[in-house]
């Protein structure tokens, strides 16, 4: 029986990142300290939201230390395995033209 890869999420690939990356580095990199970061990567927080420079500033750094791409990887992994959404359904209303008001 094969097991099915389960995608993580991008606050956890981004908690990964941080815990890799010193407190300096993360200052160094994005301006802003390892801790408001950490909050960015709360999904529960919606008030705090990570630039996507910083997220590729991040993926640099961790490139050029590690050798390892997590957003990439998250991102490539994220695209093959995600489903379409359906269509929501919508009524569309229009008003009679004046056309149509002068037949009946």
């Amino acid at each position: 029986m094969s097991k099915t890869k389960e995608i993580i999420t991008i606050e956890h690939t981004l908690k990964e990142v941080l815990k890799n990356l010193s407190d300096q580095d993360i200052q160094d990199i994005t301006g802003k300290s390892k801790s408001y970061i950490y909050k960015c990567a709360d999904p529960d927080d919606s008030d705090r939201n990570i630039q996507f420079r910083t997220v590729i500033r991040l993926e640099h750094a961790m490139h050029k230390i590690y050798q390892k791409t997590p957003f990439s990887n998250f991102l490539k992994d994220y695209l093959a395995t995600a489903q379409p959404e359906k269509p929501a359904s919508c009524l569309l209303y229009t008003s009679p033209s004046p056309r149509d008001r002068t037949r009946s």
